[in-house]
């Protein structure tokens, strides 16, 4: 179970910035169809594939924001969302700040 989970976690840091790493590109890739991935990630981590992959995505821009080399949209684009305000969004939900007040702590 922790080797799939790594494996998962292996093909979305490869693909981050991809604007094709969905459901469906990481079910093709672990060969298993969707449904199976949905099932098996929601009983090991209690989330979606899409939650798994947006998490990975905030938490690398985790160390992106601390290196202070980019702003904020770009750090975005860089993590795979095509649009800053919704990984803004996404930010503060799960860290409860946004990221420029992240950057400023």
């Amino acid at each position: 179970e922790e080797q799939f989970l790594k494996d998962l976690q292996d093909i979305v840091i490869t693909e981050i910035k991809s604007e094709t790493l969905n459901t469906e590109y990481l079910a093709d890739q672990i060969g298993i169809s969707q449904s199976q991935l949905y099932r098996k990630l929601k009983a090991l981590t209690g989330g979606t594939p899409t939650t798994f992959i947006r998490d990975i995505r905030l938490d690398r821009s985790l160390s992106l924001l601390e290196s202070n080399e980019l702003n904020i949209a770009e750090i975005a684009y860089e993590v795979g969302f095509s649009n800053p305000s919704y990984y803004s969004r996404a930010f503060h939900k799960k860290y409860a700040k946004s990221p420029m007040m992240y950057r400023k702590k």
